[in-house]
């Protein structure tokens, strides 16, 4: 009895040892220049890395502020992303805890209570896909930091986080940028450091049979029919309500398609990179300040456009909240200032500000009130 006792204990710490090695430890790369997130992998042609078992590319970079992702799904799993969702978790920690995670894309299964169309048309490009895929891709779900706390937003800059997608001729490619600390008109962040150890998640959904089971008859029609009985006749594969080829009942989802829909769930560790090129960066800037030229033109644009001048006339990295610049004007021109001159001229008319970053950084926050205000 002690005999089958320890033997089993011992197949137990096997398999905890083999989970833990599972958990491969990757390291995020220093973001050098800006990535603009419309789900164009060509900012990340040298930092994708792929999971060959999984069928799945990512590359992953941060500053001091944000973590960038790009996932790329081959045709053979897009169909599952799309129908099923996809989520990447984060663990401060560095383990494998669920603390806070981020859903994109949240898959038709979970975008609403009505039947889909067949995952199998998925194979077409973007300007064919059904009109509710494209409605779905427009959508990012989060998911905790609390218990049972979810929350649906539009995906495009929605408090901070940032999600984009793109239907390329190799597969679906889906870019994400999400902050790294919580702050004013940004609550959602990993809630990490630079230069520090992340949990990080990959997890894909899968094919509930139960569930799927329960929707049609609920809806009374097979897997990729109309609700409310308007599918196929029968409401299954093929129409008339025979049975489907590859064997399993009318109304379910045939065995061959069921094997494509096989869920994953993967670990990374990953280290977040830091920039520490310059010794003594936030110094060196604020010489740069006074030292690089800024010529701004006197024609109305937004705050982020001319900005984005800036940033390109002297390569100066500029970080800001969306919602911090959203809808605000510049209304400030200069003919060969420094770049002191030209951040105080277009940020205080907003009652904005900056702060110089030791990793060579400029931060746009809000102007802190004098006390006797």
């Amino acid at each position: 009895m002690k005999r089958k006792f320890f033997f089993f204990f011992a197949l137990v710490l096997l398999w905890k040892i083999t989970l833990a090695d599972e958990q491969r430890e990757v390291a995020s790369q220093w973001r050098a220049s800006e990535i603009k997130v419309d789900g164009d992998d060509s900012e990340w042609s040298e930092a994708i890395a792929y999971l060959e078992k999984e069928r799945l590319g990512f590359g992953l970079k941060n500053d001091s502020s944000d973590l960038f992702l790009c996932f790329k799904f081959d045709r053979a799993i897009q169909r599952q992303a799309l129908m099923f969702g996809f989520t990447i978790w984060f663990d401060p920690a560095g383990k494998n805890k669920k603390v806070f995670g981020v859903r994109f894309p949240i898959g038709m299964m979970n975008f609403a209570g009505e039947m889909r169309p067949d995952p199998m048309q998925l194979t077409q490009d973007s300007s064919t896909m059904p009109k509710q895929f494209t409605a779905m891709l427009r959508e990012v779900e989060v998911i905790g930091p609390e218990k049972d706390d979810r929350n649906r937003f539009t995906a495009g800059s929605s408090f901070g986080i940032q999600a984009a997608s793109f239907d390329s001729p190799a597969g679906l490619v889906c870019e994400l940028k999400i902050p790294l600390h919580s702050a004013p008109g940004r609550p959602y962040a990993i809630a990490v450091n630079v230069a520090q150890t992340l949990g990080v998640g990959f997890e894909m959904g899968e094919f509930d049979r139960s569930q799927m089971r329960e929707r049609m008859r609920r809806e009374g029609g097979g897997f990729g029919g109309r609700p409310g009985g308007s599918g196929p006749p029968g409401g299954g594969f093929p129409p008339g309500g025979g049975r489907p080829r590859g064997g399993g009942r009318p109304g379910e989802m045939p065995p061959e398609r069921e094997r494509m829909m096989n869920a994953f769930k993967i670990w990374l560790r990953v280290n977040l990179a830091a920039n520490a090129s310059v010794p003594d960066a936030g110094a060196t800037l604020q010489n740069d300040l006074d030292d690089l030229r800024v010529s701004l033109e006197a024609k109305p644009m937004s705050l982020r456009e001319a900005l984005q001048q800036v940033v390109s006339q002297t390569n100066l990295q500029i970080v800001y909240s969306d919602a911090l610049v959203k809808d605000i004007q510049a209304n400030y021109s200069g003919k060969n200032v420094t770049a002191r001159t030209a951040l105080d001229g277009l940020l205080a008319p907003a009652a904005l500000d900056y702060r110089v970053l030791e990793d060579d950084q400029i931060v746009i926050i809000k102007r802190v009130k004098p006390k006797d205000d």
